[in-house]
């Protein structure tokens, strides 16, 4: 999309007021492909396959106790506020460092502090983190509009006693597995 943005910002450069000049190429697939595709036999197979390792790794999954500042109302209100806390340049810079120490991404980083820290408040030794994912595994659909947004469950076991070292491998290897079977959706 940027790149097709880019593309028609270069051609009315070029003459603003000839909008037959646009040289956007044609779409090669399209999201129709990518739902039919969705249903082929060869994706229902390893659907079955990711269906498979998702089950498995959801088993025996416990509710996280958060503490809370008030008690939780009777009746849902769906009122909520958000809290802007923009981080550092030198946490920034601090956080790529430990990324790259360890062979991570920032992304990972932040996961595994993100959970250390609901393990702080919680004392749960079995911590579920769900975080959006782009779904567009294959190459051939980097380019179509559509909506190809899922959403993967991140399951860590972060513990007082293991060090942030080794938790950061195991997130690692969550975030991998996990980024491997996002096709099924959830």
């Amino acid at each position: 999309l940027t790149r097709d943005a880019l593309q028609i910002y270069a051609d009315l450069l070029q003459d603003p007021s000839d909008e037959a000049t646009l040289s956007l190429p044609a779409l090669t697939v399209h999201y129709t492909d990518y739902a039919a595709n969705q249903r082929s036999p060869a994706a229902t197979a390893s659907r079955e396959t990711d269906l498979a390792y998702w089950q498995h790794r959801l088993q025996r999954l416990t509710d996280l106790s958060l503490p809370t500042d008030f008690p939780r109302p009777s009746e849902p209100s769906f009122k909520g506020g958000a809290l802007h806390a923009p981080l550092s340049e030198q946490l920034i810079q601090a956080m790529r460092s430990v990324g790259v120490q360890y062979g991570v991404t920032p992304f990972m980083v932040l996961l595994a502090a993100f959970q250390a820290l609901l393990h702080r408040y919680t004392a749960a030794e079995d911590i579920c983190v769900g975080t959006p994912v782009a779904n567009r595994v294959r190459a051939e659909f980097a380019g179509t509009l559509g909506c190809f947004v899922n959403t993967v469950v991140l399951r860590a076991a972060p513990t007082a006693f293991k060090p942030f070292a080794a938790f950061l491998h195991e997130i690692r290897d969550v975030v991998v597995d996990a980024f491997e079977h996002q096709e099924v959706p959830f």
